[in-house]
Order: structure tokens, then C-alpha cells, then sequence
């Protein structure tokens, strides 16, 4: 029986779509060949592939092998390094890791095995603002993640960022998974003084550091002490004090005179001044003119563009005037008829 024409024609529709799909399969799977969804790494060579482990925190990725252990890759298989001290059986056939980082390796003739330590990364460390300063004091603060290891905490600090000082924080170990915030207070600082600072973690893993922050402390009018007078007679004294900036360009002066505390009448401009620095310096004044065998007050004043100190008052009195000293001198009998010599 001869096909009819319908038939040949519905057999001919059939072969063109098989075709059709045949090419559009080869056009889909050539495209994804070309593409190259997989890539080969570089390992772990010594052993059968059983298991893999990877470690949520580091992203360390484990490899359980037959025969040849456990390998780790720190860097998503470009490196496998066998990390099998203390296990002693080549033939892993199962690796798990726990919520506490901690390594579990099933074997077949030797059980189970956990890791030593929990596994973990070095501490993610970030510097906060620094808080409660005055002149002389702050408060570091900053957060550490320790990423599963325990990890030692403090802050460095300086005037540069070569930082010079160092502090421990406050918790100054953490351990765990969570952020953990810590803080530092700094005592001694220097006023009006910008501070540069930054907290550092250390674990097993290694050493992490903030960025660099940096805070001011705060203007003060300068620190001043009056001192005991010097050279004192009847009619001159030297004032003396110390003064202390605070970082800040001082002028110093004393006042003094015969009356107290508010209305002292004269001032004298110390040697030297002004004064700058951070440090105390020796400052004195003469004064002349005195009365003598008077009583006097007097107190050392400091000036900078944030206030200024009046040290205590002290006192001094010149010594009285001496009367003139007169020598006599005798006079010798002298022969008749000559002058008497004096």
C-alpha cells in the first residue's frame, strides 16, 4: 500500500521538527561549553575525596580524604594544605564543623576525631569615637568580633599616627562569635592637643587594627604656682613661680604691694614671658623701689586666650635701713709747736 500524499506530507513535518530541536540543542549546549561552568583547583592531591567541611566564619573550606587525611583551603581551593597532626588515620570518610568552630572527622577504622582548637580567623577590630574628654583625659571605644579564638584587645595612641602608646582595653580578652565592644580611658593627656588612636586585636590567627581616629583635648587657662621670694633687702626682691601653659601662648606678670589678694597696686612683667609648651616653666620678676622694713604680698598671674590663673598669695618684708657706720679715730699728743694731724 502506497502512503497518500497527506502522509508524506505529515512525515515531512515531523523530520523538520526533529531538526529543528536537534539544532537548537546543539546551539544550547555549545553556548554552555563555550562558557566553561567548571573550573578545576589545585587539588587537594594525596587521596580519594569522602567529605567536605566549610567553616561559616573563616570560610575555610576542609577536604576528608581516603588515604590521605584532611587538607584545608584558606583561599577557595587555589591552595590545600594537610592539616592532620594528631590524626592518626589516613581514612576520612565524614568532616563536620560545629556552631563552637570546632572540626569533626568521621574515619573508618579509627572513629571519630575533633580538632584541637576551634578554628577561626583573625579578629575584626573597628575604632569608635572617642567619648568623655576633658583637657586631660578620654575614653577609647571601639568593637571587636574575635571570630571564634581568643583574642587580647587594647588601643594605641600618640600625638602621630606612629601612635608611641598603648593601652590595654576594657574587656581585655574576648572569645566567641558575637561583636564585642570595648573601651580605654586615657589619663595625663595633654590640653589642646589632637591625639590620633585606633584599637588592635590579637588571636591566633593573627593581628587585626582599626582605621585611625583622632580626638582634641580640651583648651584650659594656664596652671600657676607662686613661689617663695629671693634676694629680698631693704629695698628690692625677686618674685619667682612656675607656670604652665597648657599649650597654649601665656602672658605672666606678678602682682604686689602692700595690701592683699584684690588690689595688690603694681605688677611687674616676669622673665620670660609670654611662655608656651605643655610644661611648667621657672618664671621671676625684680622689684625695686621697696619700702623698707615693710610687709609685702604679692602673687604670679597667667594669661592665654582660654582664661586665666591667679596663683596664691605670698609674702615677704624687706629689711630695715641701717644707720651709717662712723669710724673715730684717736688723736696722738704731737710735740710742741706742730700741727695735730688727723
Amino acid at each position: 500500500m502506497n502512503p497518500s500524499r497527506n502522509q508524506l506530507k505529515s512525515a515531512g513535518k515531523s523530520v523538520r521538527d526533529v531538526i529543528a530541536l536537534s539544532l537548537v540543542w546543539f546551539s544550547i549546549n555549545h553556548e554552555a561549553v563555550a562558557q566553561n561552568f567548571w573550573q578545576q583547583t589545585n587539588g587537594p592531591l594525596g587521596g580519594i575525596i569522602q567529605a567536605f567541611a566549610i567553616n561559616p566564619t573563616t570560610q575555610d573550606i576542609f577536604a576528608g580524604t581516603f588515604r590521605g587525611g584532611v587538607f584545608r583551603s584558606t583561599n577557595n581551593g587555589d591552595r590545600w594544605t594537610a592539616v592532620n597532626a594528631g590524626l592518626t588515620s589516613p581514612f576520612v570518610n565524614a568532616l563536620a564543623i560545629n556552631s563552637s568552630g570546632f572540626i569533626f572527622a568521621g574515619t573508618s577504622d579509627k572513629g571519630v576525631f575533633r580538632s584541637v582548637e576551634t578554628t577561626g580567623a583573625a579578629p575584626t577590630t573597628i575604632t569608635n569615637s572617642a567619648t568623655n574628654f576633658t583637657a586631660t583625659s578620654a575614653t577609647l571605644n571601639g568593637t571587636v568580633n574575635p571570630n571564634n579564638l581568643s583574642t587580647t584587645v587594647k588601643f594605641q595612641y600618640g600625638t602621630t599616627t606612629s601612635y608611641g602608646s598603648e593601652i590595654a582595653a576594657t574587656p581585655n580578652s574576648v572569645s566567641g562569635t558575637n561583636v564585642v565592644a570595648v573601651s580605654a580611658m586615657l589619663t595625663g593627656l595633654t590640653p589642646n592637643t589632637l591625639y590620633h588612636y585606633r584599637v588592635v586585636g590579637t588571636n591566633g590567627a593573627g593581628t587585626t587594627t582599626g582605621v585611625d581616629q583622632t580626638f582634641a583635648t580640651l583648651s584650659v587657662a594656664p596652671t600657676v604656682t607662686t613661689n617663695a621670694a629671693t634676694n629680698i633687702n631693704s629695698i628690692s626682691a625677686t618674685l619667682n613661680a612656675t607656670v604652665n601653659p597648657n599649650n597654649a601662648t601665656t602672658v605672666v606678670k606678678f602682682e604686689y604691694g602692700l595690701v592683699t589678694m584684690s588690689n595688690y597696686g603694681s605688677e611687674v612683667s616676669a622673665t620670660p614671658s609670654p611662655v608656651s609648651g605643655a610644661s611648667a616653666v621657672a618664671v621671676s620678676a625684680m622689684v625695686t623701689g621697696l619700702i623698707p622694713n615693710r610687709l609685702y604680698h604679692y602673687r604670679v598671674m597667667g594669661i592665654n586666650n582660654f582664661g586665666s590663673s591667679n596663683g596664691l598669695d605670698q609674702t615677704f618684708a624687706t629689711s630695715a635701713n641701717q644707720a651709717p657706720v662712723v669710724t673715730a679715730t684717736s688723736l696722738q699728743p704731737q710735740p710742741s709747736g706742730q700741727a695735730i694731724q688727723v
